[in-house]
């Protein structure tokens, strides 16, 4: 399971946080985002890796947390058509062209499987 950043935010801060993502089954993987406290992260035994992006070729996509330059994809994603997943904007809408925003704003904070992403 891959988080898009932000992960410390609203309820229960720091404090609530170490009952919240118990609450989330499987291994987690974090792809750091602009509030989060990464050494905090890191060490805390919670994510099985924390990274600043995260390149899936199988999937043909891009894991960040912002929405990054177009050309940027495509330098990261060797394929055509390559999909750039982020999180950040919240409620917002994703910039036009190859982005999918999943944040949980717009997931009713349901997890989203990578093939509904892939497919969309």
């Amino acid at each position: 399971m891959y988080h898009l950043g932000d992960v410390v935010m609203g309820q229960g801060g720091r404090e609530g946080f170490p009952a919240l993502i118990a609450r989330l089954q499987g291994q987690k993987r974090l792809v750091v985002g602009n509030h989060d406290d990464i050494k905090w992260l890191s060490q805390g035994g919670w994510f099985k890796k924390v990274m600043m992006w995260r390149v899936m070729p199988e999937f043909n996509i891009l894991l960040t947390h912002v929405p990054i330059h177009e050309a940027s994809i495509h330098e990261r994603i060797v394929s055509v058509g390559g999909v750039n997943v982020h999180g950040h904007i919240h409620e917002k809408a994703s910039p036009k062209g190859p982005y999918r925003c999943v944040c949980v704003e717009q997931t009713n904070y349901t997890p989203v499987n990578i093939e509904e992403i892939v497919d969309a």
